[in-house]
C-alpha cells in the first residue's frame, strides 16, 4: 500500500454500540489500566478501536499486545482493510480475548503493512495494588 495511512487515536474500551441506521460508533468505558483478582489472568472481552485515514488501497492492519518487561507478544489479529481513496475514514474495530501472564505494562500497536500507526500502554495489576 502507497501511501502509508495515520491513526487518528487508538482506544480501549469495554465495548462498541454501532448504531444501526446512522453507524455512529460509541466507545463504551475506555481505560488505560485493568485490575484482576489473579494471574494469569483471563480478561473480559474488550475493544480497541482505531480511526485511520490516507491510505489509498488495501492494506493489512495489525494489532499487537506486546509485555513491556519481556517483549514478548501475547496477542496479535490482522484484518484487510480497502481505502477507496485518501479522505476515507476507516473505523478499525478489534474485539480482544487473550490471557495477561503477569501484571505490569503491556503495549497495544496498531501496524498497516508492518508499519507503525499508533500505540497505547496498558497497565494490569492484581486487587489491592496500586494502579
Amino acid at each position: 500500500m502507497v501511501p502509508r495511512p495515520i491513526a487518528l487515536g487508538l482506544t480501549l474500551c469495554d465495548g462498541v454500540i454501532i448504531e444501526e441506521k446512522t453507524r455512529k460508533m460509541s466507545l463504551i468505558g475506555s481505560f488505560t489500566s485493568i485490575k484482576t483478582s489473579r494471574f494469569p489472568s483471563s480478561l473480559h472481552p474488550f475493544s480497541v478501536v482505531a480511526v485511520v485515514t490516507d491510505g489509498l488501497g488495501d492494506a493489512t492492519i495489525k494489532l499487537s499486545i506486546i509485555r513491556l518487561d519481556t517483549g514478548l507478544e501475547i496477542f496479535s489479529r490482522e484484518m484487510v482493510c480497502h481505502f477507496p481513496d485518501r479522505l476515507a475514514e476507516m473505523r478499525v474495530h478489534f474485539k480482544i480475548q487473550c490471557a495477561f501472564p503477569a501484571s505490569g505494562w503491556y503495549q497495544v500497536t496498531l501496524l498497516a503493512d508492518d508499519e507503525w500507526l499508533a500505540q497505547r500502554r496498558l497497565k494490569l495489576y492484581k486487587e489491592g495494588d496500586q494502579p
